[in-house]
């Protein structure tokens, strides 16, 4: 028989004090994000920071570490405004007096030819944890980035850029990467044009289908990606033509199997719009493709988006269901379908997430 014994009143007060502690700290600082404002400044808001102290703002050109001692500012609320002299990528890191450091930077890299190229880190997970920050960039193609822009992203350490574009596409646009060090890079294309027959007496499909009819044959690309992520392959970009489609899916199964809860997977989706179809755009757009095609009235939103560069959140959220639906989860569907081996998936979780 086991005896339990009653916990003396000192060790339930340590007890007390140390679960309050690390609840404080697991809490600690969460919705950070950073917004690039001018050349040199940024604003930095996040919530959650201590109801006494100040959390200190490094600025670091590494995302894993802050190689600087003195602080920016010591900020007491949010969000604060901080300026940055120099040039390249900056990671700030937010220290509370207690608790873990949260990093973050900005979204969107300040390209003057690739307005899309997006950072996938600092997302919350569903357990709690963040994508880590500078590891894995989503975009278009690059034959409009300039001098400029090849020198910032030169700065980034890429060691792998995985294109998901046909041989036509690269013809039609190279990749020009000068100097050197130079990542690898891999081709690794996915065929999204060439669409399948429709059966004999059924609709044709759409112009702008709603759902990835062309995702069961990019399953060994996407497959190829998650080998090289769980091999150490970072940082790494990966990019399509547009950076919407073929890499907004990659992007989501990746952000999926991480853990990345569905809502935040489509707010990252729909950030193709704010940057190449931002809604202050959509009426001139609208009327435009009313005229050109003489409709009695202009389309919707959704439509002028997917016809103008964009997304349509309804294309996501069939894949969703779909994986929800058939699979239950993203980790049985990457296991399954897509052939990610549970060692691979545990070695990019590893790789890529932060507490």
């Amino acid at each position: 028989m086991q005896v339990r014994r009653a916990m003396a009143p000192m060790q339930a007060a340590a007890l007390t004090v140390l679960l309050a502690v690390r609840l404080a700290g697991a809490a600690g600082i969460s919705q950070a994000a950073c917004e690039q404002t001018g050349a040199n400044s940024y604003r930095i808001s996040f919530e959650g920071g201590p109801a006494n102290g100040d959390v200190a703002v490094f600025a670091s050109s590494r995302a894993d570490r802050i190689d600087t001692r003195t602080p920016l500012v010591n900020a007491r609320k949010s969000p604060v405004e901080v300026t940055v002299p120099g040039t390249g990528r900056v990671y700030f890191h937010l220290k509370p007096p207690s608790g873990p450091v949260r990093v973050v930077s900005v979204r969107r890299l300040p390209l003057e030819g690739a307005p899309n190229f997006r950072d996938l880190g600092g997302y919350r997970t569903t357990d709690g944890r963040h994508v880590k920050w500078g590891l894995v960039y989503r975009t278009g193609k690059f034959d409009k980035l300039t001098e400029k822009d090849y020198q910032y992203v030169a700065g980034l350490g890429v060691e792998l850029v995985c294109d998901y574009r046909m041989d036509w596409e690269r013809q039609q646009a190279p990749t020009k990467w000068p100097g050197v060090p130079r990542p690898t890079f891999l081709v690794n294309s996915i065929d999204s044009y060439t669409r399948p027959a429709a059966p004999v007496g059924s609709s044709p499909r759409n112009a702008m289908p709603v759902n990835y009819w062309w995702l069961d044959g990019a399953l060994e690309q996407f497959a190829l990606t998650f080998r090289h992520l769980a091999v150490g392959s970072l940082p790494t970009i990966f990019h399509c033509t547009a950076g919407k489609d073929r890499t907004g899916v990659m992007a989501a199964l990746l952000l999926g199997a991480l853990g990345v809860p569905h809502e935040t997977i489509m707010a990252d989706y729909l950030l193709t719009n704010t940057y190449l179809v931002p809604d202050s755009k959509i009426p001139e757009l609208a009327a435009a493709i009313q005229k050109r095609q003489n409709l009695a009235t202009p389309p919707d939103p959704d439509t002028v988006r997917a016809m103008s560069g964009g997304v349509n959140p309804r294309s996501m959220q069939a894949l969703f269901q779909m994986i929800d639906e058939k699979y239950k989860s993203v980790d049985v569907y990457l296991r399954d379908v897509v052939k990610v081996t549970p060692a691979d998936l545990a070695a990019i979780r590893s790789r890529l997430l932060e507490p």
